[in-house]
């Protein structure tokens, strides 16, 4: 029986070093400047490094305003690619799926990628200062944001879909150019800040100002519009 044992024993630590082998010759995982990432993960950070010309470092704390990633487990966490002069974001970008931060103020983006919607584990998102003129449906999935900034943009519109993120406590959309707002914010029923100063509500419809009455009404401070 020992022998028997025995044996099966190797043969499972046998099967362990094959699935590990096979692991890696799959390119699972990879090394990003001394930081062993999951290769889809390792990938973005390199695009990112060919747009840019110079790798993003690792730092201890990804903040506000900040360059540099934060990871765990190989997964990379947080994300601040502030004040890069980035002009597109790599469609890869939707391989962060561990993501909880990305911070991309002061850049010259103009659109976000589609992929940016399987971000699912993402809480703290900033585009403030960029260029955006529009949001993809996607952005919708996003379910687990609680904290969106896009101040100091071009947008004009809003996806209906971000009615869909339950989650939210903060939506920055100051300095745009928003003429109306999607009757679906409706749903953001935890939603406590709605910043909406120097846009371009000049008459917004009555659904909405409806919309914005309630939500006032159940304690979301709202800046920047008279209801």
């Amino acid at each position: 029986m020992e022998d028997e044992t025995g044996g099966r024993h190797s043969d499972s630590l046998s099967n362990a070093d094959r699935e590990e082998a096979k692991r890696k010759a799959a390119g699972e995982e990879a090394d990003y400047h001394g930081t062993l990432l999951f290769a889809p993960e390792c990938r973005v950070l390199q695009e990112v490094e060919g747009q840019l010309r110079k790798p993003v470092p690792r730092v201890a704390e990804v903040r506000f305003g900040n360059f540099g990633f934060a990871a765990t487990g190989g997964h990379v966490t947080r994300l601040g690619l502030c004040g890069q002069a980035l002009q597109s974001l790599p469609e890869s970008i939707g391989n962060l799926t561990s993501l909880q931060e990305l911070h991309l103020y002061d850049n010259k983006l103009t659109s976000l990628p589609a992929s940016i919607g399987r971000l699912t584990s993402l809480q703290v998102l900033v585009f403030s200062d960029n260029k955006l003129s529009s949001l993809p449906e996607s952005i919708g999935n996003l379910t687990s944001l609680q904290e969106l900034i896009l101040d100091e943009n071009q947008l004009s519109l809003l996806p209906a879909s971000l009615g869909n993120l339950s989650a939210f406590w903060e939506l920055y959309l100051g300095y745009n150019k928003l003429s109306s707002l999607p009757v679906a914010i409706e749903n953001l029923k935890s939603l406590h800040v709605l910043s909406l100063s120097g846009n371009e509500f000049s008459s917004l419809p009555e659904t909405v100002k409806r919309v914005l009455k309630e939500m006032k009404t159940r304690g979301c401070e709202i800046e920047g519009i008279e209801i």
